[in-house]
């Protein structure tokens, strides 16, 4: 299964966009290229504000990091 990694997710607008984005190019790639469209997203939060919406952000991704070292 492919993965893509988005890192300094902030808010949950800013997945659901790049998450349509993503629909959209697959719709064009299958005209032309066969490819597993089984995509999973991976997302980094570096914000404490973005951080305390863990269970948002984990409902619309598959996987997502909390990088600790940036929050204060």
């Amino acid at each position: 299964m492919p993965k893509i990694l988005i890192s300094v997710v902030t808010t949950l607008e800013e997945l659901l966009f790049t998450q349509s984005q993503i629909e959209r190019e697959k719709v064009v790639l299958h005209y032309g290229i066969t490819f597993d469209d089984n995509i999973s997203l991976i997302i980094i939060i570096e914000k404490s504000d973005t951080a305390i919406m863990e269970d948002v952000f984990s409902a619309n991704c598959y996987f997502f990091i909390i990088r600790n070292n940036d929050l204060t």
